[in-house]
């Protein structure tokens, strides 16, 4: 269903009684479209996801549970077979804020603090998961980590930043360390950690949105976008400060999975070319 302003309009004032003042496209989504509507009483997201059940159950269950653990997320205003409407977290996008002015380490400190009750959360195997049984498709987090690898390896190759050689390279990398995450513990993972997904809030707390990609397994995969983004500018350090202890070395194998898929997925964006050479450099100062 495409959604027209109207439409929007009808719906909100359906569903929740509230009047529509403006309506702004938030473009951030991937896996959804998604307006930011202001009406008469309070802001709120509207939202409508590609993959429906999905993306719809693990919001739901996120929010449920993160709740209870203290942690600031938004509130499911209403929710059926097509959207999502839930309460707008005021602040400011992690990846806006002007760092010369805000305090860093703290920032950083408290999302440590965040993802620390986020894996406290014991689930069941390892991968997405669409309901509140918390349980992966796969049984090991070697056998998620290995799927698609073969693919995605092809795709890097096609990449004007990699030979065959260096892909071959990468490959022996993950196959002698991939034993690190062999008897891996399973938790509750937000699975996107970036900077479109963190709030600062204005009394200097962190929000956490956008659940389209909860999943279980090992914590660390929700630190290793910290270190691929963050590393060698002081936040990581804070991160860990905040988080507790880190096992660097399933880090490292978890980033160099992550940045097969990813290097070659902003290669194609024409704004992100930057952003790739820097990664670049993360992923080869870990296999070269």
């Amino acid at each position: 269903m495409k959604f027209t302003n109207n439409k929007l309009k009808e719906i909100v004032w359906e569903k929740l009684s509230l009047k529509v003042k403006t309506i702004t496209r938030n473009t951030r989504g991937w896996e959804m479209d998604v307006w930011i509507i202001e009406t008469d009483k309070q802001k709120i997201v509207f939202k409508q996801p590609m993959d429906n059940r999905k993306i719809r159950n693990a919001h739901a269950i996120a929010y449920k549970l993160l709740a209870k653990k203290g942690i600031i997320v938004p509130q499911i205003l209403y929710i059926d077979d097509q959207i999502l409407i839930e309460t707008f977290l005021d602040g400011t996008y992690m990846e806006q804020i002007d760092f010369s002015k805000a305090p860093r380490y703290e920032v950083f400190f408290k999302i440590g603090e965040v993802f620390k009750k986020i894996h406290s959360i014991k689930t069941t195997n390892f991968g997405m998961v669409t309901d509140e049984t918390l349980v992966g498709k796969f049984s090991t987090q070697i056998e998620y980590l290995q799927s698609g690898l073969s693919d995605e390896l092809l795709v890097l190759e096609k990449t004007p930043y990699y030979s065959r050689k260096d892909v071959e390279q990468v490959l022996q990398y993950f196959e002698s360390h991939k034993s690190v995450v062999k008897n891996s513990s399973s938790v509750l993972l937000h699975a996107d950690f970036c900077g479109s997904n963190l709030v600062y809030t204005p009394d200097g707390e962190i929000g956490l949105i956008d659940f389209a990609d909860l999943s279980v397994g090992n914590p660390m995969f929700d630190v290793t976008k910290v270190y691929t983004e963050h590393i060698g500018d002081g936040s990581f350090q804070a991160f860990s400060d905040g988080y507790g202890a880190i096992q660097l070395e399933q880090v490292k194998l978890f980033a160099l999975r992550h940045l097969i898929f990813l290097i070659p997925a902003l290669w194609k964006r024409d704004d992100e070319h930057d952003r790739v050479k820097r990664l670049c450099q993360v992923f080869e100062s870990i296999w070269k």
